[in-house]
């Protein structure tokens, strides 16, 4: 009889044994291994079209509690229709998310720190928020009609994401009366911890290395339930 065989016989010997004693089964355990990723996403660019960021929303949507996510912004703005397309997938993703403004976020970029889990401004960045502006060329009765809904829908949008942030007079007035709004890093930060939730926002001194920074929130900041507000 092969080496095998016997190893086989024995092996049935053994379990005949265990069921004559009525031994217990034994606890069934699985080892499961935890993968913790940091993902930087640097938005430097002008904001484009939606199909230019199908991975990061793909990245976003199929992240877990275990993933960290961080945007690293240096971004003059540009679509918003993408900016909240990516606002969107951040506000639902299961991943601990981190805005890091490297130098400045403007227009539409400024929508990605009022949806973060956390916000750490560099020294001397800074914010501008202003109305949007329209580029669509069609004759006057389709202008008008572009026109009365997209006001519409981007106070929606301007009264949702900036929501304790910007006060109503605040918002109301932008438009209004075509105002920039510039806020300096400590404005900012101030703004921020003063929204109602859990969003945590720091000012970083300039001698800390970032990434430490970075650790701290993560250590400090609680991840949020998936599919619920940042600023809820």
């Amino acid at each position: 009889m092969s080496k095998r065989r016997n190893n086989l016989k024995n092996t049935k010997n053994v379990n005949e044994q265990q069921v004559q004693q009525n031994l217990p089964e034994q606890v069934f355990i699985v080892a499961e291994q935890m993968v913790n990723n940091v993902y930087h996403v640097h938005m430097d660019e002008e904001i484009t079209d939606n199909s230019y960021y199908r991975n990061l929303i793909t990245l976003l949507n199929n992240a877990t509690p275990e993933d960290v996510i961080v945007f690293h912004i240096s971004s003059v703005g540009g679509m918003v229709d993408s900016a909240v397309s990516i606002c969107n997938a951040i506000r639902t993703t299961e991943a601990q998310t981190i805005a890091v403004i490297q130098s400045y976020a403007c227009s539409a970029a400024s929508l990605f720190i009022m949806t973060t889990d956390s916000v750490i401004a560099m020294p001397h960045s800074y914010v501008m928020i202003h109305p949007a502006m329209y580029g669509y060329g069609e004759d006057m009765k389709k202008l008008r009609k572009f026109v009365e809904f997209h006001d519409k829908r981007l106070m929606e949008v301007f009264h949702d994401f900036y929501e304790g942030f910007l006060s109503e007079e605040e918002i109301e007035s932008m438009v209004e009366n075509s105002m920039e709004l510039w806020l300096t890093a400590d404005e900012v930060i101030d703004r921020l911890n003063d929204r109602d939730g859990d969003q945590e926002a720091i000012l970083a001194d300039g001698e800390e290395d970032i990434d430490d920074i970075i650790e701290e929130v993560l250590h400090e900041t609680p991840k949020r339930r998936k599919g619920t507000k940042k600023n809820d």
